[in-house]
């Protein structure tokens, strides 16, 4: 179990177009740094859960990847991090809904 509660980004990839990589793009930076954020201020992990092939490690969080071909439950997905995670506490928020805290 780490020091700090743990925060769960859930960070949907699959853009198609120009305008929704744009916005995706905006949401993975937005991401970054509410991580460094949640980290200074007192979290112990930080973990981006996506779909999104292209999304690299980053020191602010770690990133853990849908299994590919099974389809998605946010339930189980979530669930599943929880346990991984071993947390004392958790949090969990959608990645483009930190800069709205």
């Amino acid at each position: 179990m780490s020091d700090g509660p743990a925060l769960i980004l859930l960070h949907g990839g699959g853009a198609t177009g120009e305008a929704e990589g744009m916005v995706a793009r905006t949401r993975l930076a937005a991401a970054r740094v509410g991580a460094r954020a949640a980290r200074e201020g007192g979290f112990g992990n930080v973990v981006l859960a996506t779909n999104d092939a292209g999304v690299a490690e980053d020191s602010s969080y770690s990133v853990d990847r849908d299994a590919p071909g099974q389809p998605f439950s946010l339930q189980k997905r979530v669930l599943g991090l929880v346990e991984e995670l071993d947390a004392g506490a958790v949090a969990v928020m959608g990645a483009g809904a930190l800069p709205f805290l």
